[in-house]
C-alpha cells in the first residue's frame, strides 16, 4: 500500500514538472514571437524620392551676384512612418527646406555642400547631388540700350516694330565680371509667333556676350511689350 502511494505521489510530481516545463516552454515561444513581430514593425523602412524640391541659396544679396548654381536638386525621405514622410513628401505640408551656405564663402567659383534644414524627427533624407558647385561674384549694375537693330533684322521684309520709348532702355544686374562681357541686351522672338501675322504683346530680354551666349544676369525691366505690324495685313 505504501508502495503505490509512493508512486501515485511520484506521478503527480513528474506530471506537475511536465506541465511546467510545457509551460515555460509554449511562454518562451510566445515571447519570441512577439519580440520578432515587435523588431519587424521597428525596422521597417518607407522611402520616397522627391524631384525638384527648390534651392535656397544664403548670401547676402546686396553685395553679391552669384550664377551657375543650380535651382533643384532631388531628395530621399526615408522614415518608419508612413504619416510623417507623406507630411515631408507633400510640398504643401513639408517643413524641411533645402539649403546651400554661401555666407562663409570667397570671391569666385566655389564648391559647396547641400543641406536639409527643418526636418520632421523620425524621417531622414538625402540630396542628390550632395553638392553643388557656382560662381560668386560682386554686384554691379549697369544701365543698356535695348538693340533694336538686331532685332528687327529677324522681321519680314517691309514690317515695323513700336515699343514705349521708356521699353528702349533697361538695368542690367550681374556681377563685375560678367557685366564687362556685356555687349548687347536683345529682345527675343516668340516661338509661337506667326510671321505672318501682327503681334502685341511681351517679348523676353537677353544679356549677349561678343560670341552671341547668355550672360547670367538680372534684366529690369524682364520683358517689354511691343507691337508688330506685318505690312501684307497692313493692307487687309
Amino acid at each position: 500500500m505504501k508502495s503505490k502511494t509512493n508512486r501515485s505521489w511520484l506521478y503527480a510530481l513528474l506530471a506537475t514538472f511536465l506541465s511546467l516545463i510545457l509551460f515555460l516552454y509554449a511562454s518562451t515561444s510566445q515571447y519570441q514571437t512577439q519580440a520578432k513581430t515587435s523588431g519587424d514593425i521597428a525596422t521597417e523602412t518607407y522611402t520616397n524620392t522627391i524631384k525638384g524640391v527648390p534651392l535656397v541659396l544664403r548670401y547676402d544679396s546686396d553685395r553679391y551676384f552669384v550664377s551657375g548654381f543650380a535651382s533643384e536638386v532631388s531628395v530621399d525621405l526615408s522614415s518608419s512612418n508612413r504619416v510623417l514622410l507623406s507630411t515631408e513628401t507633400q510640398e504643401s505640408s513639408r517643413t524641411f527646406r533645402v539649403v546651400v551656405d554661401l555666407t562663409k564663402e570667397s570671391l569666385g567659383l566655389v564648391e559647396v555642400p547641400v543641406t536639409v534644414e527643418h526636418l520632421t524627427g523620425g524621417v531622414t533624407a538625402k540630396v542628390y547631388p550632395d553638392t553643388i558647385s557656382g560662381t560668386i561674384g560682386l554686384k554691379k549694375s549697369q544701365q543698356f540700350k535695348v538693340d533694336l537693330a538686331s532685332f528687327l533684322s529677324q522681321l519680314p521684309k517691309g514690317t515695323s516694330l513700336t515699343l514705349p520709348d521708356e521699353a528702349k532702355e533697361v538695368m542690367v544686374t550681374t556681377n563685375e565680371e560678367l557685366l564687362d562681357q556685356i555687349v548687347a541686351v536683345k529682345m527675343v522672338l516668340p516661338d509661337d509667333w506667326d510671321q505672318t501675322k501682327n503681334y502685341n504683346g511681351e517679348v523676353n530680354l537677353q544679356a549677349i556676350d561678343a560670341s552671341g551666349e547668355i550672360v547670367p544676369s538680372v534684366i529690369e525691366p524682364e520683358t517689354i511689350s511691343i507691337r508688330i505690324l506685318v505690312k501684307t495685313e497692313e493692307k487687309k
